[in-house]
């Protein structure tokens, strides 16, 4: 007796004779088609008010480049900042390295005292012009003109 093939033996595992082959179409038949479901009702209309038309907004300016700052105008005459400008030419002819053997220091003539007690550490001298304007407006804000008094009252500030 010949010995079974593969496809003997598949088929005898799922019942042997019992099994019926009805065909490679039986097994990819598509579904039978289902009656139409019926369609829903249309919605009853709604009475919807006018749309309002609104104007377009205006279109944007294009893009413009800001001018780069001018350059920063003298102090106007009679400011504190001009002042200040004038009292450091008159003690020292605006020179921030200037120094005065009585012990005055920078283009505002600090004593290292009055430097140091503003803030400030080494010597004025250190520092540009307008570092030195800078601590010459604190002492202005904390006295007036007082600490500049020969120069200030040939200026009239005193």
């Amino acid at each position: 007796m010949p010995e079974p093939s593969p496809l003997d033996l598949k088929s005898a595992g799922r019942g042997g004779a019992h099994h019926h082959d009805h065909g490679a179409a039986a097994h990819h038949r598509p579904p039978a088609p289902r009656p139409e479901e019926e369609a829903a009702p249309a919605p009853e209309p709604v009475d919807e008010p006018d749309p309002v038309t609104v104007p377009a907004p205006a279109p944007a300016p294009p893009p413009t480049t800001a001018p780069p700052p001018a350059p920063r105008p003298p102090a106007p005459a009679g400011s504190v900042s001009a002042n200040l400008d004038a009292i450091a030419q008159c003690e020292s002819g605006g020179n921030p390295r200037a120094y005065n053997p009585a012990g005055y220091y920078g283009a505002f003539q600090f004593s290292l005292g009055t430097w140091w007690g503003l803030g400030m550490t080494g010597d004025p001298r250190d520092y540009t012009y307008n570092q030195q304007k800078y601590v010459a407006l604190a002492l202005y804000n904390q006295r007036g003109y007082a600490p500049w008094p020969h120069c200030a009252r040939s200026l009239g500030l005193l």
